[in-house]
């Protein structure tokens, strides 16, 4: 799998003269993690459907969480 991303990578800087940095595993989740928290911190809806989605599952959360208690 690593070669395919090595492969899939210069690929990619080769067609678009863009280097692409990979994130896996700790990083990837570490990332992620940041974007949701960023989302849930706006009020205002967010135009990436991505962070949209990631925002309205924050407000769930925080939801099921009060009514948990």
């Amino acid at each position: 799998q690593a070669d395919h991303l090595k492969r899939m990578t210069a690929e990619i800087k080769q067609r678009t003269k863009m280097k692409v940095q990979l994130m896996v595993n700790e990083r990837f989740h570490s990332a992620f993690l940041e974007l949701k928290k960023y989302a849930a911190s706006n009020s205002e809806e967010l135009k990436s459907p991505v962070l949209r989605l990631l925002q309205i599952e924050g407000w769930l959360e925080k939801h099921i969480k009060k009514t948990n208690r």
